[in-house]
């Protein structure tokens, strides 16, 4: 049995130990490697946490307006800074984020690339979709909260195939391991919740075609897999005709509806303490969930290491 165990740190110092059985698929063997590799280098391990609330929105827009003010002294296209945050706004600036993306063998070129305002960049698409979360906590009880995690610099990337796509999820479970996106611009999935037409207008969705030793480890609520898909068969019918042919409908492996399963929680004693009937938690949407992601999860700030303790 595959085993890793991902190490937290909480905002009062205290250590939270999360143990994940990894599914046996050559998609899980891959990844581990690149994983080995990444620790073996060193690598620096990188995060970024989703477990924050509306409550915490003016903390969060002035940090954010701060990055972008970063951005605008050194960047040659002058990023909008804004007093409040809508999904209109968002979308704007992640377009923004795109047409850096686009540009960067252009500012190679020209010799005004620069490291610096490249990881400026990164954390503006981090934080997009960290606010992306946090306002939608304002009308949802129970908030999409994760946590995704990889080594710095990227180096190491592998690429997806056909028989990975097995294991791909269009609905998210709490306690569930996940590949990264670890790709630039949005999927499908994510341009049918954002109903960001523009993106398809612009032939600019993204598909996953490769991993790296990303991870995404979810605590949002379990979503309904037939659900999702009738939700987004259903957007797809109101779109336009003009938009409707951009949609690869047809070809499921085209859509690549969803993310990359790699394993999932074990509920141990840690959870058991919290909660000591061990079925509640097997049920999806369960309160005894909700209830750790908002008292204990929301409190993790840090993550110390992620240790392969069984292969």
């Amino acid at each position: 049995m595959k085993i890793i165990r991902a190490v937290f740190i909480d905002k009062h110092s205290k250590s939270h130990s999360l143990y994940y059985r990894l599914y046996d698929t050559s998609l899980v063997d891959r990844w581990l490697s690149l994983t080995r590799r990444n620790q073996k280098e060193n690598k620096q391990l990188t995060t970024r946490f989703t477990n924050r609330t509306w409550q915490d929105l003016p903390e969060i827009t002035q940090s954010f307006n701060k990055l972008i003010g970063e951005i605008n002294r050194t960047y040659d296209r002058v990023l909008p800074q804004y007093e409040e945050l809508d999904r209109e706004k968002l979308n704007h600036l992640h377009e923004e984020y795109e047409i850096y993306g686009e540009r960067i063998e252009e500012l190679w070129a020209n010799d005004t690339y620069s490291e610096e305002r490249h990881q400026q960049f990164l954390r503006l698409n981090d934080n997009i979709h960290l606010i992306e979360d946090v306002l939608k906590t304002k009308t949802r009880p129970w908030p999409s909260f994760a946590m995704l995690y990889d080594y710095t610099p990227q180096e190491y990337h592998m690429p997806i195939t056909i028989e990975d796509k097995f294991w791909l999820r269009p609905a998210l479970q709490w306690g569930k391991l996940y590949l990264g996106y670890n790709t630039l611009g949005k999927d499908w999935l994510k341009v049918e919740m954002d109903d960001d037409r523009e993106v398809v207008e612009r032939d600019t969705v993204m598909v996953q075609e490769r991993f790296a030793a990303e991870a995404w480890l979810n605590f949002g609520p379990d979503q309904d897999h037939d659900l999702n898909l009738q939700r987004f068969y259903s957007w797809y019918k109101s779109l336009p005709p003009d938009l409707q042919v951009k949609v690869p409908i047809h070809d499921p492996h085209a859509l690549n509806l969803g993310r990359f399963i790699l394993g999932e929680l074990i509920i141990d004693d840690y959870f058991l303490e919290f909660h000591n009937n061990e079925e509640d938690w097997a049920l999806a949407r369960n309160p005894c969930k909700l209830k750790w992601s908002l008292e204990v999860f929301s409190t993790f700030r840090a993550l110390h290491k992620i240790e392969i303790i069984h292969e």
